[in-house]
């Protein structure tokens, strides 16, 4: 007798898109010994009888009690044929329907192997008119049975009990009977199946997997043998450091460079920073008014003769300077006294010999201010152009105002702030981070100029209250450098090394001594370079291509000319038994050591 289904069991629910193979692996996978398959109402999976067989065939041949729960009668009329059980739901206990009579329709099969079926319902038909009868007795005795075994038996009884049922069960049909039924199940079987296609439409898994299988073998393979071998070959040799010094000369003409006679154009890298500083304007000045007025100039003529007072000539007074506004002449023709100012004196005139001419001379204080401002006075004047000059009316009108200016006492000190050590170390940075590597700076021939300053009030001028002074102007740092694949060319020649050994490495090289002379500069070249054998990664590649691994350390030894060469091979997997043929699998590496 079944147990009820809420005991052990596994529930599986199928879905509309399974097929007959999906359910056989779920069946065969189920843990529990009871299967409850749920079986949805569009299942077209279960609308044919041989596919109901094979999940009967299926829980027999896996030990497994298979209950179909459904209400739908054509599946519960297959599930009779079959001898499966039936339960409406998962609650309720499950039965062997009986075989009841219904109508199918058979199809006529034209071709074997091309079936015709109008629908599942005459497929059904066919086999069921053939075994309807030997079905139901099968059904009813089963179903018997059942009844009678006790509910409460254990899972594994009520399995051997109907296997020993299905045993017992004979057909009670004659043996010929059956066996025509048998044929024509086979034979629709065959058919329905399709017998080469048949089989790959239940196994299409393997089908598909089979090729990607073998396709994915042949792809591991074929990387594992001709991509992923690779070899590392690390050779370690002896070197040994010189020293190197030797006098070059430096030429900043490019056509009078000889760099295998040891003269080197040297190359102006330039870098114009523009500065700008604050200071402070210490210079005064009086704005106020000018003084104006009149001088007398005078001359003593003994012949005929004259004189000119330029425009803008200079006249003082105790330090005070004043200029000429206009332009004056003083003249005597020797013959007419009436000019002469000592007319009236005739004793004198006789006596000096000589005739006095005057002339008024309108003047500007040179400077602004009170103190040009001067009484009359007959002496203490002078004049630039030869002449006496006195005063006989008051020079005034100069008057006080005093501003603040900026004087070149305050522009030089500025200056010297532009070119503090501070501004040449940050300069000399920027300059030399400027310049790419691929040259030698020489770092003695720094220079910085400065260029043309410009002050903010400008000189003279006012400085307005609240207005700080600047300088400006454009610091342009200046450095020499050298093409230094030609310096280190120039040292491997010079340095004569034997054809057995090459150099390995050369040290930054550095000029010492530089100096400015008549025909350009001049230095001293030195340096450190690293010496060892002759041999290169393009050598060692030639020579260990395609070769076992086993022989590439005695020709990479052969190859050095020493010994004492250490030679280290990695694989990239240990099936790699020879160098590949192909040089970018191949990495050569050459390590030097003193």
């Amino acid at each position: 007798m079944w147990y009820i289904l809420t005991m052990n069991k596994d529930v599986v629910y199928i879905e509309p898109e399974d097929d007959i193979t999906d359910i056989i692996s779920k069946i065969e996978n189920a843990k529990a010994k009871i299967v409850a398959l749920v079986v949805p109402k569009k299942a077209d999976i279960f609308r044919s009888a041989v596919n109901v067989k094979l999940m009967a065939k299926t829980s027999a041949e896996a030990k497994k009690n298979v209950v179909l729960v459904t209400t739908e009668p054509s599946i519960i009329k297959l599930a009779a044929i079959a001898k499966l059980p039936v339960t409406k739901d998962l609650k309720t206990v499950p039965t062997v329907p009986e075989i009841e009579d219904a109508d199918l329709k058979v199809v006529e099969i034209k071709d074997e192997k091309e079936p015709v079926v109008e629908d599942e319902d005459a497929e059904e038909a066919e086999e069921t008119d053939e075994e309807a009868e030997a079905e139901d007795e099968e059904a009813t005795e089963s179903e018997e049975e059942t009844k009678e075994e006790s509910e409460e038996e254990s899972e594994a009884e009520v399995k051997e009990d109907e296997e020993k049922s299905e045993e017992k069960a004979e057909p009670k049909k004659d043996d010929k009977k059956k066996e025509k039924s048998d044929k024509k199940a086979d034979k629709k079987k065959s058919s329905k199946d399709g017998g080469i296609l048949g089989w790959i439409k239940n196994h299409k898994l393997i089908v598909i997997l089979t090729p990607i299988i073998i396709i994915l073998l042949v792809l591991v393979l074929f990387w594992a043998f001709v991509i992923a071998p690779a070899v590392s070959i690390t050779v370690t040799i002896r070197t040994v450091k010189n020293n190197f010094s030797e006098n070059i000369s430096f030429t900043t003409k490019l056509e009078e460079e000889d760099a295998k006679a040891g003269k080197f154009y040297l190359e102006e890298k330039k870098l114009t920073t523009p500065v700008k500083v604050e200071f402070k304007a210490t210079g005064t000045k009086n704005i106020g008014e000018k003084a104006k007025g009149e001088v007398v100039a005078f001359i003593y003529f003994a012949n005929a003769a004259s004189i000119s007072i330029p425009q803008g000539s200079t006249f003082s007074k105790n330090g005070l300077f004043y200029t000429s506004n206009q332009e004056v002449t003083l003249s005597w023709d020797g013959k007419s006294f009436d000019p002469c100012e000592n007319i009236n004196a005739i004793e004198d005139f006789v006596k000096e010999k000589s005739c006095l001419i005057t002339a008024s001379v309108p003047i500007t204080a040179n400077g602004s201010g009170s103190s040009y401002n001067v009484a009359p006075s007959n002496d203490g004047w002078a004049a630039n152009v030869g002449v006496g000059v006195y005063s006989v009316s008051e020079i005034a009108g100069g008057t006080d105002r005093t501003i603040t200016v900026i004087q070149q006492s305050d522009i030089d000190a500025a200056k010297e702030s532009l070119t503090s050590p501070a501004n040449e170390t940050e300069n000399r940075a920027a300059l030399l981070a400027s310049i790419g590597e691929d040259v030698y700076k020489i770092e003695s021939s720094f220079r910085q100029s400065v260029g043309e300053i410009t002050s903010s009030p400008a000189l003279d001028e006012e400085v307005k209250e609240g207005v700080t002074p600047t300088l400006s102007t454009n610091l342009t740092s200046s450095i020499f450098v050298l093409d230094l694949t030609k310096v280190k060319e120039y040292i491997a020649e010079t340095a004569k090394v034997t054809d057995k050994n090459r150099i390995y490495d050369i040290e930054d090289p550095f000029v010492e001594s530089f100096t400015s002379t008549e025909t350009g500069y001049a230095g001293r070249l030195k340096t450190v370079y690293t010496v060892g054998p002759n041999i290169s990664a393009e050598s060692i590649l030639e020579s260990v291509k395609g070769e076992p691994i086993g022989k590439i350390k005695p020709v990479i030894t052969d190859l050095s000319g020493q010994n004492s060469t250490a030679v280290t091979i990695d694989r990239s997997f240990p099936w790699v038994n020879s160098v590949p043929n192909d040089p970018n699998k191949i990495n050569i590496e050459i390590v030097t050591e003193e």
